[in-house]
């Protein structure tokens, strides 16, 4: 189920993507003029990214800034009672990237960087598997450009769509590129 606003992961939780220019800095300043408590910062561990946690006690929602360093994407997951409430004052305060944006990102991108752009920030919203999107990234992994095939690569083990492994086990068997090919076959062990 998607939103216009964010993603939505279940029905109280939703992942808003922040703008790049967005820092820990600008959220932490956003945390104040929300009036989130703190909570605690979890440090990165070799299978966790960097959080930092608070709580906005009038919605009773968790709030966890994460920077996704493989990616290059920071977001906001936020859960609780009243999500739609804090996703709205979060993007009042802070540069965000919308869903939508970002498939029309992907569906125009004019050079290999907006490719590439486009699917750390699909893969990092975990949107629900639609026709749509399987075409979209279907086609960046047929591209002729060797960093979109691996940003697709990177999307696919993110996103875990079977019609996207299936994608991602052709590259580890034809692509041209040795790279895309062992990264590839890295995903597919991974997975498995």
């Amino acid at each position: 189920m998607t939103s216009t606003a964010g993603e939505v992961l279940t029905d109280n939780s939703v992942r808003v993507l922040l703008d790049p220019r967005v820092e820990q800095e600008d959220v932490e300043e956003a945390s104040l003029e929300l009036l989130w408590l703190f909570l605690e910062e979890r440090p990165h561990t070799d299978s966790t990214p960097h959080e930092h946690v608070w709580l906005d006690e009038l919605s009773e929602v968790y709030a966890h800034f994460v920077r996704d360093d493989l990616l290059g994407v920071s977001f906001l997951l936020l859960h609780g009672d009243d999500v739609p409430e804090a996703e709205r004052a979060v993007r009042a305060v802070l540069p965000t990237v919308t869903l939508e944006e970002v498939v029309a990102a992907l569906a125009t991108a004019s050079d290999d960087t907006e490719l590439v752009n486009a699917l750390r920030f699909l893969a990092a919203a975990l949107p629900v598997e639609t026709p749509e999107l399987v075409g979209l990234l279907t086609a960046t992994a047929r591209s002729g450009a060797v960093n979109a095939r691996g940003a697709f690569v990177t999307a696919a083990a993110y996103l875990e769509w079977p019609r996207l492994l299936d994608e991602v086990a052709r590259l580890r068997d034809e692509d041209p590129d040795q790279g895309v090919r062992a990264n590839a076959a890295i995903v597919l062990d991974a997975i498995a």
